[in-house]
């Protein structure tokens, strides 16, 4: 029967564990700062790629309004598209590259850029959705102009214009739900790393 580990023999197991655990994590961590790059550069470049056909669109249709307000509805919603945008390639970005080293820094890296897109999502309603408002008000009104004179029968097509009003408001009600949700979703995630940190 063999003996008893002693004090040091046990400790030493110990630190071998540990070691082999912060391995571990370090290289699942990694992955996620992979796969996270990759999501992110996918996504931007979707963004990017609508944009080329969006835009132009929104200047088609300012150009061929027919009338005043609904013309400047749809500059209002180009503007407010080029404003997007121009936040999304100012916020988008994310380098997740993870530095070599003790697991510390390595987590700090990935904070940081998990940070960085809570931020983005919780920011998003306030730069995407809100801009838009405005000239999306004034292209229903002026479509409601054309189609509706008060005192006269309301027509299939000005009820589809009030439907479609709605149906903007529940799209608008959904992106706001899931930019709350990926930054729980983020939250969760830094809550975690910070319980790894080695120094906590």
């Amino acid at each position: 029967m063999s003996a008893d580990p002693q004090p040091q023999d046990i400790r030493t197991i110990w630190q071998q564990q540990d070691v082999e655990i912060s391995a571990m994590t370090l290289l699942e961590i990694r992955e996620r700062a992979r796969a996270f790059d990759v999501k992110i550069r996918r996504r931007n470049l979707r963004e990017y790629i609508a944009a080329t056909f969006v835009i132009p669109a929104w200047g088609w249709l300012a150009w061929s309004a027919p009338n005043g307000m609904s013309r400047l509805g749809l500059i209002l919603i180009l503007a407010s598209s080029c404003f997007t945008l121009w936040q999304i390639k100012k916020r988008g970005p994310v380098n997740s590259t993870l530095p070599e080293g003790q697991p510390s820094p390595v987590i700090d890296a990935y904070l940081q850029a998990l940070t960085r897109r809570r931020d983005f999502a919780l920011s998003m309603p306030r730069w995407a959705l809100l801009p838009i408002v405005p000239g999306t008000a004034l292209l229903f009104l002026g479509r409601l102009r054309e189609l509706w004179v008060p005192g006269q029968e309301v027509t299939d097509d000005v009820r589809m214009l009030v439907m479609g009003a709605l149906g903007w408001v529940l799209i608008a009600y959904i992106l706001w739900l899931r930019a709350s949700l990926a930054a729980s979703k983020f939250q969760r995630e830094i809550d975690e790393l910070n319980r790894l940190k080695p120094d906590q």
